[in-house]
């Protein structure tokens, strides 16, 4: 907000207000904390600050004119607002529970794209079989093998380069990572989260803006967390789709920010408890978590991926 100035008189400072919410820009009037009989105008719209001081200034030579005279037109607009945000506040009640809430253009489809990802991650944990890997050769441990980021032979023979496998054209290795998990709470967690909100999104986009998040996210997270330096917590080894849960999370946090009619989704509550989730494990010795490392380079490079997206999505024409 900025003041662009005052009046002595209380009811021109309310019919300025009226007229430029008549233009579209967003304004309030309030008592001077500096003098007592002065009445402070506020713009919330500071793009059209400009414009809104040449306002000002007509305003002042013709207070009088007639196009001035807007009171009705102004309290119209300002019922249709309040009729907007019942029925935004209507939308977040019925799809949203406790957690998560919806708009208007929130679709009540099944995620189809959601379930068939939770789906997947659920059917490969089993598949792959977690207690076996390393001690048995079978069909479920060379899967594994498959889907991991680098194959253990490739990165042996390439004397430890990450990228091995990747550069004979498996390149499917990018993201296959994500949909592998090292143990049940790992697998839970992290489904749980996939669905509240990759449902979100998918429910209020399409399946399609769901796919280009995961699949952004999701590349990012493996591809840094596997070739940042050791030193600084980076492993090849990584697996488990975290680093893209991350990155949904930094949309739907970040774009209503930049985006005012986008809706908020996510409660203040939630966004501290990822936040203070993600700090905490980047404090954790590596191994504290059962004997399992965390990937922390991945969370935070999938919740950096998901921030920039909602940076250009909400640039772009709706």
């Amino acid at each position: 907000m900025r003041k662009i100035g005052e009046f002595t008189n209380p009811e021109q400072a309310s019919q300025f207000c009226d007229y430029l919410l008549t233009i579209s820009i967003s304004a309030t009037a309030e008592e001077s904390n500096t003098d007592p009989v002065a009445w402070a105008v506020w713009i919330h719209d500071e793009d059209r600050l400009n414009v809104a001081r040449a306002e000002l200034d007509a305003f002042r030579q013709q207070p009088g004119d007639a196009k001035y005279r807007v009171y009705k037109q102004a309290d119209e607009i300002r019922k249709q607002q309040e009729a907007k945000n019942k029925d935004r506040l209507k939308q977040q009640r019925k799809v949203g529970g406790a957690a998560w809430a919806g708009s208007g253009n929130f679709v009540t489809q099944k995620p189809r794209l959601t379930i068939a990802l939770v789906v997947t991650c659920v059917v490969l944990f089993f598949l792959t079989d977690p207690g076996s890997r390393g001690v048995r050769d079978d069909a479920g441990a060379q899967l594994f093998q498959e889907l991991r980021f680098v194959g253990v032979q490739d990165y042996v023979e390439s004397e430890g380069d990450p990228l091995a496998s990747i550069k004979k054209g498996q390149i499917w290795r990018v993201f296959t990572p994500n949909l592998l998990h090292g143990s049940m709470m790992h697998l839970g967690f992290n489904m749980m989260a996939l669905f509240f909100l990759g449902g979100a999104i998918e429910r209020l986009q399409s399946p399609m803006a769901l796919a280009v998040l995961v699949l952004l996210t999701g590349i990012t997270a493996i591809v840094v967390q596997s070739i940042f330096p050791a030193s600084l917590g980076g492993s090849p080894n990584v697996i488990g789709i975290s680093g893209a849960v991350y990155g949904l999370f930094g949309y739907l946090w970040i774009r209503p920010i930049l985006q005012p009619s986008f809706p908020n989704l996510i409660p203040p509550s939630t966004v501290m408890l990822m936040l203070v989730f993600m700090f905490m494990f980047i404090l954790l010795p590596q191994g504290s978590m059962g004997g399992q490392s965390i990937a922390n380079v991945a969370h935070v490079a999938g919740l950096l991926m998901g921030i920039g997206c909602a940076a250009v999505a909400s640039r772009m024409p709706t």
